[in-house]
């Protein structure tokens, strides 16, 4: 007798649960949104929101039935469903198709796309490969290796361009050539001695220290330094002006009037 008590309070609970569990608003922490209805925060129906206990909008994956009641859309036309649409009509309308797979115009159905596809318009047009972990893996280090040598290249270049400012004695800290453009000075520091490349005055290609003066010996645009400097050559382009014919006729007469008064004299 009691067990048969406990058994039927145990499924009139049971019962209460399935109704409390099938309305949005018996969920916890359900929102209203611009006063449209109840916007369900946790939801085991499928159901997204609410307007007066009645289901009025589903999860992406489910449709609205007659009934108010959200099914899942994988329930009818299997897991490559992403979403459909109930038009009120006992017809069910697939909207689109998850990953890998397109929607046929003409069978209604969700197609799988090409091979290694995951997006496609159609099975011969294909938007999005897929790529394997392997492969994703693969462009990873291919890309890091070529951003390396990138790196290595550019420090080579500036570790060569440095050398060849200044070439250095492995044993000494003293520069012994310099190349063209600079010149080569000794300076002494704290006691001790060193060479430093300078670089010329501009111009110049080729200098040489006089003291502490840098004396310019070879100009860049083959010209002759002057007093050690190389100075901007200006051009002038002599236009003579040409004169007119009534001026012409006028020094014609002058010079035979001259010198018919010099034969006269």
């Amino acid at each position: 007798m009691i067990i048969a008590f406990l058994t039927i309070l145990l499924q009139i609970q049971i019962l209460q649960a399935q109704a409390v569990f099938s309305y949005c608003q018996a969920y916890a922490d359900t929102l209203d949104v611009n006063g449209t209805g109840q916007l369900c925060k946790y939801t085991l129906n499928g159901c997204r929101l609410c307007s007066g206990g009645t289901c009025v909008k589903c999860l992406d994956g489910f449709y609205l039935n007659s009934l108010n009641q959200c099914q899942s859309c994988s329930d009818i036309f299997g897991q490559t469903v992403a979403t459909c649409t109930f038009n009120g009509q006992n017809a069910i309308y697939i909207n689109s198709c998850v990953s890998g797979y397109y929607l046929n115009t003409q069978t209604q159905q969700c197609s799988p796309c090409g091979s290694n596809c995951q997006q496609c318009t159609d099975s011969y047009t294909c938007n999005l490969c897929q790529i394997s972990k392997a492969v994703a893996i693969k462009i990873f280090l291919t890309t890091a290796k070529r951003v390396y040598n990138l790196i290595i290249w550019h420090l080579a270049i500036n570790a060569y361009n440095v050398f060849k400012i200044a070439q250095y004695v492995p044993e000494e800290t003293n520069v012994i050539n310099c190349i063209q453009g600079y010149t080569l000075m000794s300076y002494t520091l704290n006691g001790n001695n060193y060479q430093q490349c300078y670089k010329c005055q501009t111009n110049c290609s080729r200098c040489q220290m006089q003291g502490n003066i840098k004396v310019c010996y070879q100009c860049a645009d083959g010209t002759q330094p002057v007093n050690g400097q190389c100075l901007q050559q200006l051009s002038f382009t002599w236009n003579p002006i040409q004169p007119q014919n009534g001026e012409i006729l006028t020094t014609f007469l002058v010079i035979v009037l001259t010198i018919l008064i010099n034969i006269l004299i």
